[in-house]
């Protein structure tokens, strides 16, 4: 990928975001039935732009090949979603979306990032920083955990 634009995401982008997550997700084998388990939490409304700071990565065609979404309660950030297209992945889009977050936070007052971690993506995290905090059970799937991750964020400089 040449070059990618981040910008702030829209209540418009809902549907787009949706199904991006899901194929981001299913990107890792996980079965359909799983996939139907997680609706809830793969699905993006309209509603979480007005909760959550949204941020899109688009390709140089404007499509968006990726996305993440963040709260706030400093000094802590919540991670609440980061997904990339599989067809961009090892590309920069999801280390520049987690930069860019990262510097939101930052300004908005936190000093941490947390997030439950796919464990696909957990690898991923621990190059930017990302340190295992402890475990999140899955709601989903019985027995399952996910990582708890915590990332520093570092004062500007």
């Amino acid at each position: 990928m040449s070059r990618i634009a981040l910008r702030d995401g829209t209540a418009a982008d809902a549907d787009l975001l949706t199904a991006l997550c899901f194929r981001a997700k299913a990107h890792w084998g996980y079965s359909q039935d799983l996939l139907d388990g997680w609706a809830d939490e793969l699905t993006v409304s309209p509603l979480q732009f007005k909760k959550f700071m949204v941020r899109c990565a688009c390709d140089e065609t404007g499509c968006i090949v990726g996305f993440a979404m963040l709260s706030l309660a400093p000094p802590t950030a919540e991670l609440e979603h980061l997904h990339v297209d599989p067809a961009v992945h090892k590309t920069g889009v999801g280390r520049s979306l987690l930069s860019d977050m990262m510097e939101y936070a930052r300004q908005s007052g936190c000093t941490r990032l947390e997030l439950d971690s796919d464990p696909h993506a957990t690898g991923f995290y621990q190059k930017l920083g990302g340190v295992r905090i402890g475990n999140t059970p899955s709601a989903i799937i019985a027995g399952r955990s996910l990582p708890r991750l915590q990332i520093a964020i570092p004062s500007a400089s």
